[in-house]
């Protein structure tokens, strides 16, 4: 089973689509931290399992890129090639709803829905769930160390974890949670059961008994008495009831005696308020009768009233003419000497301002006024004039003013375009001489590089030198075993030893360690010789390094200075060309003097005052017509009022007669109205004087009736006194066996409390040893569980040896023969002559092969349980913590596994994974500035130009580290 074909699109760093087929072999999968190098496998756990069991990454808010819309579909297809031909697993999430499918070789669906999905993938396409998956095709760098780092208890938990045995500890942790709930919850119960007052209890339920007989008794005698009082209660009622007819007709007829009564006090009081008001009517005749006459001078008076109003109006008329004419008077006066003192300060200078100025001066009255505004009218024309001819004046001392300026700027920019010549051909000159002729970047980098290269060299010589050694020892310990007699047959051939052959064998061991160790020193001199190399190279590149930050920095300040030079002589030849255009258009004039432009300054004054003035006179002037011509008229009509005369005494005494007549006469309509209304006072007093009358013949009547009726009244209240008392009687005897009811009630209760108390203590009891019962028996099943999972990793340990060992043979080309675990699976390898060594005993490369060699072995275990055949492996970040030549032993033993697995994926953010020749391919994870990736695809070892998967291969950054 591997992998055929990925094709991911919105997935966290994941933005834009992109499509993978991955070849066979081992393909390097390199980048930074954070760019997206696991989130590209992780998506394959997405798609066959979705969000189940995954944690917060797999979530499905967690799953679309952060920098998109949540409309935007998170799509992930995986294509996996078996032995039963090629599936098509398809995930999408869009708008928070996940959908899945399956589709066969062909392209035809075969399973929908994201739960059936999830099914068929563990059940049918893996044979295996979310967990045991992940434990065989992934591998992280922690899943390497702990073979070799982690305590014991640490490393069994976890390689149940990845065998999915796991559950085991995990149920045998759910069984001691209940287990310490129940010992708990006993505990509680027997505390209880101890606080509990069992004789307290048992008094109680004794007293509230006796309590209960004793309210049984008085109980009884109560009701008794209480059946004498209601047969007594309802003789008493008899009684009543044969007296309420009687009560009731007496309160009947009494009633409606009070209402006549009443009646005829209310109709005897509208009798006398009517004969009031006859009363009033009568004196309201006689005072109309006097004030009628009064009324009929009131014509006349208002006619004379109306003809001192007039005389008054044309008096006040006459006095106000009076004042107005000689305001006016006094008014065109002022304005004519207002006039001529604006002329005046017009006045001034050498010449006339304006044409016909001079000439007001001998006019006065409406001719000056006239003349005047006329001749003011002439002043707009002129200022126009002089404002021109100063504008001219001033924009001409402006051109000659700026024509100097940019002579002298033309110079200053010169000046500078030759200091930035001056200063660039320094700096190329001291460059030049710096450099030597040869690029220092370049020959930096080559330094560089042969310092790297000697270095891995003298590593690998190194490493070679150890395995010489290593091996040395162990033809020497064989070579000691002959001669001690402790091996009695051939360590190659395994058969016995003739006679002297022991001698043989021993000598042909010691040359072949002898010369073991002469490579061994061979290849230790050649190490120590390219360590003294590339640290030459590195002394080189030290030296080198400073001469190459100076020449960069003069590099730079040399493309600065020739940036200031271009720019600086831009600024001259524009500075020339403005200069000539200002110097052709002032040829043929000359620069204004200081006496001209104060001439032009000051007849433009003198213009603009006469123009100001110009409103104010011609306002005057209007302001004059209007009053003389007001004044005229004012005067004409002081002459048609001047015989008119007014009494004014005589106008107040009409004014106070009037009002007394309209006073009277208002007086007289009021007592008019009230007379007419005498009719109805009449009418309304009879129908009150009738009424009268009927009331006291009603009234008499219903006493008549009473008297004849004969009722007792003293007689029935006596018997309602009788029933009111033994209805207390009833009520006071029903409250005692209320009482007592509730006395009994009460004790009972009592009686209940205490038996279910006694109860509860004894279901305490009872449930207080079933729990104890309980935690025992799970106290054996928890040793049960521990002996079952000693019996599920003793089991699966033998099985792991066996793959272990032979993918250590096979890595490190037969040195060790085979590999064991101890029970906390702590790893000892054994080599060819079955002696055994703990990992901690060899060299970091080794330990790196050895636990490389078991984390596969479980992965082949787990996918062997499943019924698969492991066809592709992940290993992520396996060489962040180990050095350049770990590193090149680990890739040595990939390149080994290459046999047994159809492709390899390797995660590394490190260089030597990209340039190491044992990679097929290399696929590069970029970040871009968006916050997007871009993987693109190289062949191994790097050195073509980048090819990109897909033009829309841009993915973006999940924002957090791997």
């Amino acid at each position: 089973m591997i992998l055929e074909r990925l094709f991911i699109q919105n997935y966290k760093q994941l933005r834009d689509p992109v499509e993978l087929f991955p070849p066979e072999g081992a393909v390097g999968v390199v980048g930074a931290n954070g760019a997206g190098k696991s989130t590209l496998f992780e998506s394959i756990l997405w798609a066959f399992f979705g969000s189940r069991g995954g944690g917060p990454r797999f979530a499905n808010e967690s799953i679309p890129w952060s920098g998109g819309s949540t409309k935007d579909p998170s799509v992930v297809e995986v294509t996996l090639a078996t032995d039963g031909g090629s599936y098509m697993v398809r995930r999408q999430l869009k708008g928070g709803s996940t959908s899945a499918e399956v589709r066969d070789g062909d392209g035809r669906t075969i399973v929908t829905g994201t739960s059936d999905v999830i099914r068929w993938v563990e059940e049918t396409l893996l044979g295996m769930d979310r967990t045991a998956f992940e434990a065989t095709f992934y591998a992280r760098q922690k899943e390497l160390r702990f073979f070799a780092n982690d305590d014991g208890i640490s490393r069994v938990r976890r390689i149940s974890k990845l065998l999915g045995i796991g559950g085991v500890e995990a149920a045998q942790a759910l069984l001691r949670e209940d287990r310490n709930a129940l010992r708990s919850e006993a505990r509680v119960l027997e505390k209880r059961l101890a606080e509990a007052d069992l004789e307290s209890f048992q008094a109680e339920l004794k007293e509230a008994r006796e309590a209960c007989d004793r309210l049984e008794g008085e109980l009884e005698k109560v009701s008794t008495e209480l059946v004498s009082a209601e047969e007594e209660l309802r003789s008493a009622r008899a009684a009543r009831d044969a007296l309420e007819s009687s009560y009731r007709e007496h309160s009947r007829l009494t009633a409606d005696l009070r209402a006549a009564e009443a009646e005829g006090r209310r109709a005897a009081d509208r009798v006398a308020e009517g004969e009031k008001d006859l009363a009033d009517l009568a004196a309201a005749e006689e005072e109309l009768g006097r004030l009628k006459p009064r009324t009929a001078r009131l014509p006349e008076v208002t006619a004379e009233l109306e003809k001192l109003e007039e005389d008054r109006r044309l008096a006040e008329e006459r006095d106000r003419g009076r004042r107005e004419c000689l305001q006016g008077q006094r008014r065109v006066s002022d304005i004519e000497g207002e006039v001529w003192d604006v002329l005046e300060g017009l006045d001034g200078g050498d010449g006339e301002v304006v044409p016909g100025f001079d000439a007001l001066f001998e006019l006065d009255g409406p001719d000056l006024l006239q003349r005047a505004v006329a001749v003011l009218d002439g002043a707009t024309g002129e200022l126009e004039k002089a404002e021109a001819r100063h504008e001219e004046l001033r924009d001409l001392s402006a051109r000659h003013e700026a024509y100097r300026a940019a002579e002298e700027e033309v110079l200053r920019a010169r000046a500078r375009h030759e200091e930035a010549k001056e200063e660039a051909r320094g700096l190329r000159e001291e460059l030049e001489d710096l450099s030597g002729g040869e690029d220092p970047e370049r020959r930096e980098e080559e330094l560089r590089g042969e310092e790297e290269r000697l270095k891995e060299l003298a590593a690998l010589h190194r490493g070679r030198a150890n395995a010489h050694e290593r091996e040395a020892k162990n033809v020497d310990r064989a070579r000691e075993a002959i001669d001690s007699g402790a091996e009695d047959h051939c360590p190659t051939c395994h058969r016995g030893f003739d006679g002297g052959e022991q001698e043989e064998i021993s000598d042909t061991l010691k040359r072949q360690a002898a010369s073991l160790r002469r490579q061994a020193a061979v290849e230790s001199a050649e190490a120590e010789k390219l360590t003294r190399s590339a640290e030459e190279s590195a002394e080189k590149l030290q030296r080198l390094r400073a001469r190459t930050d100076r020449w960069r920095s003069l590099r730079e300040s040399l493309v600065r200075a020739e940036d200031r030079a271009a720019d600086r002589l831009t600024t001259l030849e524009g500075l020339d060309k403005e200069l000539a255009e200002r110097r052709e258009s002032l040829e043929g004039t000359r620069p204004p003097t200081r006496e001209d432009l104060q001439d032009a300054r000051d007849r433009r004054a003198r213009l603009r005052g006469v123009r100001d003035a110009r409103p104010a006179v011609a306002a005057l002037a209007a302001e004059h017509s209007r009053l003389t011509g007001r004044v005229s008229e004012l005067l004409a009509r002081l002459e048609e009022l001047s015989d008119l005369s007014y009494d004014a005494e005589a106008h107040r005494e009409k004014s106070a007669e009037k009002d007394r007549l309209e006073r009277a006469r208002g007086r007289v309509e009021e007592l008019e109205r009230r007379l007419e209304t005498r009719a109805g006072v009449e009418e309304t007093l009879e129908e009150a004087r009738g009424r009268v009358e009927e009331a006291g013949k009603a009234a008499e009547k219903l006493r008549e009736e009473v008297k004849a009726l004969g009722f007792d009244e003293e007689a029935y209240e006596a018997a309602a006194g009788r029933v009111a008392s033994s209805e207390e009687r009833v009520s006071g005897l029903r409250d005692a066996r209320e009482g007592l009811g509730g006395d009994w009630k009460d004790a009972d209760h009592r009686i209940e409390r205490a038996k279910t108390e006694l109860k509860r203590l004894d279901d305490d009891r009872k449930l207080a040893n079933e729990r104890a019962a309980a935690a025992a028996r799970m106290d054996e099943m928890d040793g049960l569980f521990t002996e079952f999972f000693r019996s599920l990793t003793a089991r699966a340990r033998p099985m792991l040896e066996a793959e272990a060992s032979g993918l250590v043979r096979e890595l490190t080309d037969n040195r060790y023969e085979s590999m064991e675990f101890d029970e906390n699976y702590r790893v000892r390898l054994l080599d060819r002559f079955d002696d055994s060594y703990a990992i901690e005993r060899f060299s970091g490369g080794e330990a790196d092969v050895a636990s490389l060699s078991a984390r596969v072995a479980l992965s082949r275990l787990v996918a062997a349980r499943g019924g698969n055949t492991l066809g592709f492996l992940v290993l992520d970040e396996v060489f962040g913590s180990l050095d350049a030549g770990r590193r090149n032993n680990v890739l040595l033993a990939v390149e080994r596994l290459k046999r047994s697995f159809g492709q390899i994926f390797i995660i590394s953010h490190v260089g030597e994974v990209q340039e190491s020749a044992l990679v097929d391919e290399i696929w590069l994870i970029e970040e871009d500035e968006e916050g997007k990736s871009r993987i693109r695809r190289m062949d191994a070892p790097l050195g073509g130009t980048p090819e990109p998967l897909l033009e829309a291969g841009l993915l973006g950054s999940d924002g957090g580290p791997e």
